[in-house]
């Protein structure tokens, strides 16, 4: 989510973007200067080891909670709600290349990134539109400013795929 970054930048840090794999976040992590990577709750610490480490994890919360004298309640208050969306639909694998070019042609007007995926930034949030590396389905993220928000946009966002993907099995996949 986007408040990561804020925070980051609070601390006069900044993130590093990786493709949302445990082998692209374990390499990003053996990069100088890097503390700490994160990918789906999983944390590494390569300072420590190049693995994940939830122990690890919990042992810094533990450490920087001490070192600040607050109480982890107090922590919990201060963080921002978060309105990040997850679903997943059904997409061979045969069609997600396809699916992927006719996702940047519409909305090549917005503003994208593609390291991994399509993400589509909004002017409150983002969708991030992934296929699945394995599995004949399309992950779609949506991190927006309230639930109401979140809801509508993976709606909007879901239509369209699912809309692409009809559209790519019965031939019409490039009309409208």
């Amino acid at each position: 989510p986007d408040i990561l970054k804020h925070i980051a930048e609070e601390a006069g840090g900044h993130l590093i973007y990786s493709k949302a794999s445990s082998r692209s976040l374990m390499e990003c992590a053996q990069k100088p200067d890097v503390i700490m990577a994160v990918h789906d709750g999983r944390f590494i610490f390569p300072r420590f080891h190049a693995g994940f480490d939830g122990i690890m994890a919990i042992a810094q919360l533990a450490s920087l909670l001490e070192e600040e004298q607050l109480p982890l309640s107090t922590l919990m208050k201060a963080i921002p709600a978060i309105h990040l969306f997850h679903e997943t639909t059904t997409c061979s694998s045969a069609l997600k290349g396809t699916l992927m070019r006719l996702l940047i042609e519409k909305y090549q007007n917005e503003t994208l990134e593609t390291l991994d995926g399509i993400k589509i930034h909004q002017q409150k949030g983002w969708v991030l539109i992934l296929p699945d590396p394995v599995a004949p389905k399309v992950h779609l993220y949506v991190n927006a400013s309230s639930q109401e928000e979140g809801l509508h946009t993976m709606k909007t966002y879901r239509e369209s795929v699912t809309d692409i993907i009809r559209r790519c099995l019965t031939g019409s996949a490039d009309a409208g």
